[in-house]
């Protein structure tokens, strides 16, 4: 007895299954970069959040408390200068070049306070004893404001200029807002009505 002939898959059927298969290569591989880039924003968000809670453990400034000066090296001039915070409004920010929570956070300083006809004008204060010329370059806002370098932590207490990036809106020499780490939509939404000069 002859076996039944077997009868070869047509090359249309081996073509569509050839494309079904790099298909499902295709979504698997891109679904396992989505998973892993998920992942991986987890790890960073945990990572900021788990920072910022150390910040605060370290003794980050609060509202009420005092500020009655602030002592540093003047960046336009290299002179020591002392910005008197008993008798003005001053807004106060806090970076280091190099702080990767900065870096983050440099867009919603140059938000806030891209025209000084509409907001308070700021006062930029970093235990930084200089500043290089890319950093200067990359961040106009600083040939534009009060920049105090080599910040003496003893002579601003309690405010920590280690803990970057800080904003702060400081009235007759208590702060009256702080905001401490890269500030989200919310906080750019009240950071401006605070620093507003019509307001």
């Amino acid at each position: 007895m002859s076996l039944p002939a077997i009868k070869p898959p047509a090359v249309t059927e081996l073509i569509i299954s050839k494309n079904t298969a790099f298909l499902a290569a295709v979504i698997m591989f891109a679904l396992a970069a989505s998973n892993a880039a998920l992942a991986y924003n987890c790890y960073r968000q945990g990572a900021m959040l788990d920072e910022i809670s150390t910040r605060q453990k370290m003794g980050a400034v609060r509202d009420g408390q005092t500020i009655s000066t602030l002592v540093g090296t003047r960046m336009s001039t290299g002179q020591k200068w002392v910005v008197n915070a008993d008798a003005s409004h001053i807004a106060v920010l806090v970076f280091r070049e190099g702080c990767h929570y900065c870096d983050q956070n440099w867009k919603n300083w140059d938000q806030l306070f891209a025209s000084s006809h509409e907001h308070l004008p700021p006062i930029f204060i970093t235990q930084d004893k200089q500043i290089s010329e890319v950093y200067k370059k990359l961040h106009p806002l600083l040939q534009k404001s009060t920049v105090l370098l080599d910040v003496d932590p003893a002579s601003i207490s309690p405010l920590n200029p280690g803990l970057t990036p800080q904003t702060l809106y400081v009235s007759e020499g208590r702060v009256k807002h702080d905001w401490l780490g890269v500030l989200d939509k919310a906080d750019v939404e009240q950071a401006s009505k605070v620093f507003s000069i019509s307001e």
